[in-house]
């Protein structure tokens, strides 16, 4: 494997490896931006659930509050007082008198009915009354039509209410007590937060029960257990407590209508889960489930909780791209300076070849008539005349070698010749042509010059040195390829335009390879094989008397259209 194809082989894997990781790197950035994004997105999710929570536990406490505060008696739908006066003070016996339920003529949207539940599993309402209480009750407080509609009612949920299920759920009796939760001592935030709402919960429940009347004195010692919230069935929540009138434990609560409830409590929290919805929890024994109320045992759920947040544009994407820009531009330009380098080095190489190959060649000539000449080895005045101007042509051909080696160096380092100036196209050609035609002489091939008075009469912006190089070593390409050809003449012509005047070279020779042009004005491009090959140079001098054009603003170009040998045009800026 040759050493470029090496070195690309290299450039390449690292480029590979460090697009690798910056790909890597951008995804994981991403990821992470994506995950703090989910992360705050989720925080203020569970703020407004917490805010929710609050909102629906505090409308529920008041109606939970209003029906853990009635008392037992109230169940009935007429009942005694426990203790009754006369107008002048008198005490009446318990017993004696009978008083409406306020529960008889009870209508909220969210109670459908208050029960109560004897120990034989028997259901009774305040609201529906029989015998001759219902007739009195249809007499003086309410009407036939809802006393029946609630006994019709009753009859539809009778088989909802189980003495077992209500009982179980109460659990044994026992004396109010505070409502715990089972959470460890480095309890989360949302346990500690449902611990305080299920807290506030019971205090305002015995805030009520302090506020009931006090009772008086009766034969009969009651213990009115606090109200707990059940689900009998998924569409069926029952505020139920126990109550124990001595000997005898009854159930006493109420059948909460659970659409109304929920669009109750949704609204609520409208402006802040406009989705949302409510469904039972998987337990009702106390025993927290992530967003539940703490006064009824129903779970908040949100819809799209855990949908991933909307991509927003940040400054992290800028940064991004901004680095992948700053890294494409970087591959292209190290591509682009590795590919130059290694072009050059690629092309110096070839240089080195060609000049080594052209300096062995003169200096062997050199030393082999020296050496011949020194020993006194030609003793023919003529022959010895011949080698001298052998040795002159050699020696010019050096000189010329160098001279364009040290004129690019010179070009290259940006120390080119003096700047343009204005002179006249006759001056100028006048002043090359001698030159010019002893290079034709000498390989015994003729310039025509054909320059018109017009064209000689225009003043021109040009390097009078320059453009003798440029034409010396046009001309001297011809004398090199065009020899060969049957027309030993080299032609020298002018063109005017309105721009500027065009100096034009041409030979009758074989004209440029197709291969050769597109490398043709490019520094070094002729390798020691092809100066082996062809004629004698290094591959210097078109790119040089290009460089020469460019530099004093004008153009040195092939015309592609020259149908005969070679055809070079000099273009010149008018002054």
């Amino acid at each position: 494997m040759s050493r470029p194809t090496t070195t690309w082989c290299v450039f390449v894997l690292c480029l590979l490896v460090t697009l690798a990781a910056m790909g890597w790197t951008s995804v994981k950035v991403l990821q992470l931006e994506q995950a703090q994004q989910r992360a705050q997105q989720q925080a203020a999710i569970e703020e407004n659930v917490r805010l929710a929570l609050w909102r629906m536990d505090a409308a529920l406490g008041t109606l939970i509050a209003e029906e853990n505060a009635r008392p037992h008696y109230v169940y009935e739908a007429f009942h005694a007082p426990p203790q009754a006066y006369t107008r002048l003070y008198g005490s009446i016996q318990s017993g004696d008198v009978m008083l409406p339920s306020p529960l008889l003529t009870y209508e909220s949207p969210y109670v459908r009915l208050h029960f109560q539940m004897q120990p034989d599993g028997t259901i009774t309402s305040p609201q529906a009354p029989t015998g001759n209480m219902r007739d009195l009750a249809e007499a003086r407080y309410t009407t036939h039509e809802k006393v029946q509609a609630v006994t019709e009612l009753l009859m539809r949920i009778r088989p909802r209410l189980p003495l077992e299920r209500l009982t179980a759920a109460l659990g044994a009796p026992s004396a109010p007590q505070r409502v715990t939760t089972d959470v460890q001592p480095a309890a989360s935030k949302t346990v500690v937060e449902y611990q305080q709402r299920a807290e506030q919960q019971v205090s305002n429940m015995l805030a009520q029960q302090a506020q009931k009347a006090a009772p008086r004195p009766t034969p009969i010692p009651v213990d009115e257990q606090p109200i707990r919230p059940i689900w009998v069935d998924d569409e069926t929540p029952v505020l139920a407590r126990r109550v124990i009138m001595g000997d005898t434990s009854v159930i006493q609560g109420s059948v909460l209508n659970w659409p109304a409830v929920n669009e109750w409590l949704l609204d609520k929290v409208d402006d802040l889960f406009p989705t949302a919805r409510l469904e039972r929890a998987a337990r009702d024994d106390g025993q927290m489930t992530p967003r539940m109320l703490a006064a009824l045992p129903a779970v908040l759920i949100i819809d799209g909780d855990g949908a991933a947040p909307q991509a927003a544009w940040s400054l992290l994407h800028t940064s991004l791209i901004v680095a992948w820009i700053g890294v494409i531009v970087a591959v292209v330009a190290i591509t682009a300076l590795m590919r130059g380098a290694m072009a050059l080095s690629e092309r110096r190489g070839a240089f080195v070849s060609a000049v080594t190959h052209e300096l062995r060649t003169p200096l062997t000539t050199f030393r082999m008539y020296t050496d011949m000449l020194g020993r006194g080895m030609v003793p023919d005045e003529a022959k010895r005349q011949q080698y001298l101007d052998t040795l002159r042509r050699e020696a010019d051909r050096l000189s010329h070698l160098v001279e364009n080696v040290l004129a690019y160096a010179r070009l290259e380092r940006g120390q080119g010749g003096a700047g343009a100036e204005r002179i006249s196209v006759g001056d100028m050609i006048d002043r090359i042509e001698p030159r010019l035609r002893d290079r034709t002489t000498a390989c015994d091939m003729t310039l025509t010059v054909n320059v018109d008075d017009t064209s000689r009469s225009r003043t021109v912006r040009a390097n009078a040195a320059g453009v003798e190089q440029i034409l010396f070593n046009l001309v001297d390409n011809a004398c090199k390829y065009a020899a060969v050809g049957d027309d030993q003449a080299i032609h020298l012509d002018s063109r005017v335009s309105h721009t500027g005047v065009d100096l034009i070279v041409r030979d009758h020779g074989p004209g440029v390879a197709t291969d050769v042009k597109t490398r043709l004005f490019q520094p070094f491009s002729k390798s020691a094989k092809a100066a082996a090959e062809s004629a004698p140079g290094v591959g210097l001098g078109l790119a040089l008397s290009q460089r020469y054009a460019r530099d004093m603003g004008g153009r040195l170009s092939l015309d592609p259209n020259c149908a005969d040998g070679a055809c070079f045009i000099l273009f010149l800026p008018a002054a």
